[in-house]
């Protein structure tokens, strides 16, 4: 779960980067998506999964926020796809 954890707070900090102009394009997507597959990833291991429960729970366990990153878990694609 740590794994996650780092992942959701990591993914915030890109999509704050790239809304800031901080990172390329090509940076922020190439960083975006590996960030996106390692989630999946993780949450394909079914004791993985069952102790994450859903996002908004993992969240509430660990007191956290992060709305940029939660956008982004939620659509599973980088902003450069989706618009």
């Amino acid at each position: 779960l740590a794994k996650i954890f780092s992942i959701i707070v990591t993914l915030d900090y890109v999509e704050k980067a790239f809304v800031k102009d901080v990172i390329t394009q090509g940076e922020y997507t190439a960083t975006c998506s590996r960030l996106l597959g390692q989630y999946k990833t993780i949450l394909k291991n079914e004791s993985v999964r069952e102790a994450f429960g859903d996002l908004e729970r993992f969240k509430r366990e660990f007191d956290m926020s992060y709305p940029s990153a939660t956008s982004r878990l939620l659509t599973g694609l980088p902003a450069t796809y989706e618009h």
